[in-house]
């Protein structure tokens, strides 16, 4: 074989090579990323969820909702944006509706 032919061999197999990559590396960017929709946490282990927390479509972190640990009712939300808390209501009679108001 040719050195000429050598060489040319050689840079198609590494322009094919560099072209199966960057598919690969397109591939790997277009699939979908999974991101939880809620998150629900026992923390006690007693069966019960104390939390909820709830995330958009990037995954970042929009409310939390924290439970009465005796009846189960909402006691507390904590609003958030761009990952940070903004806003916190709570009922603390449990009449469902909220009796406090904090902006961060």
């Amino acid at each position: 074989m040719s050195r000429a032919l050598s060489i040319t061999l050689l840079v198609a197999a590494v322009v094919l090579s560099s072209v199966a990559c960057l598919y690969a590396a397109n591939e790997a960017q277009q699939q979908t990323k999974l991101v939880p929709k809620k998150v629900s946490i026992d923390s006690n282990y007693d069966g019960k969820v104390e939390t909820s927390e709830y995330y958009n479509e990037k995954g970042e972190i929009v409310r939390a909702e924290t439970y009465s640990p005796k009846d189960g009712l909402v006691e507390q939300v904590l609003f958030y944006e761009k990952g940070r808390p903004v806003r916190c209501e709570q009922d603390t009679n449990r009449d469902g509706k909220t009796d406090i108001w904090i902006e961060y």
